[in-house]
């Protein structure tokens, strides 16, 4: 039976694929590993997205294989699908070995105005599950949100929001339930539980310190 991406993954992944959606084709899925090969095709696939592997975790499955090689070619060139350029990326996640590259061949593909969406995740990630699997979590060596932001940047994009899942606030309040459980103040607990869900998703500054972010830029 398969497992469920944690929380905060879900909640990354749905926003994504909700975004996208007023974008529609063409879409052009880069992935890391088969985790967000996944997770993504299948909350996207009604927009009939191209999905390209880089070479991380785990092996593209043969059903998407055809695809995969054409948007690599595509992404490569830096023309985006045949005769027409990409206008939508998701990316999750990039890797400190392939990154650069990978990025450069993103923006050349992207038409101006073209939106970017870019999971990422910060060293909080080591205590998500997906992380612990035996050679087969999310990536190898990911870059973090400082990387993407920088190199966004450099790379002529504007960041228009980051998003963070499952922040400090939201962190705190996870831990402040504990104690009150212990004496059996439920009334308390599920006070705190509420004010986590309140505080789940955050912008800005905040999401650098979440376990898992996105961040969406535009190409200019």
């Amino acid at each position: 039976m398969r497992e469920l991406p944690s929380l905060e993954y879900r909640y990354a992944f749905d926003l994504c694929a909700a975004e996208v959606e007023q974008h529609r084709r063409p879409l052009v899925v880069v992935a890391s590993g088969r985790f967000y090969v996944r997770e993504l095709m299948e909350r996207m696939q009604h927009l009939e997205p191209v999905s390209v592997m880089t070479g991380g975790r785990g092996e593209a499955s043969h059903e998407h294989a055809g695809n995969e090689r054409r948007a690599e070619q595509a992404l490569i060139a830096g023309v985006g699908t045949p005769g027409q350029p990409v206008a939508a990326v998701v990316w999750g996640e990039p890797q400190l070995e392939d990154g650069e590259r990978w990025l450069a061949a993103i923006r050349g593909a992207l038409a101006p105005g073209g939106r970017l969406w870019v999971v990422t995740s910060g060293w909080l990630r080591r205590g998500l599950p997906e992380w612990k699997w035996e050679g087969n979590g999310p990536a190898i060596r990911p870059t973090g949100p400082g990387w993407v932001l920088a190199r966004l940047r450099k790379n002529h994009f504007d960041v228009e929001v980051v998003y963070g899942f499952h922040g400090p606030r939201s962190l705190a309040w996870g831990f402040a339930g504990r104690l009150p459980a212990v004496a059996g103040r439920q009334d308390l607990v599920d006070r705190c539980l509420a004010a986590m869900r309140e505080s789940y998703v955050v912008k800005g500054w905040q999401a650098r310190w979440a376990p898992v972010g996105i961040v969406r830029a535009r190409r200019r």
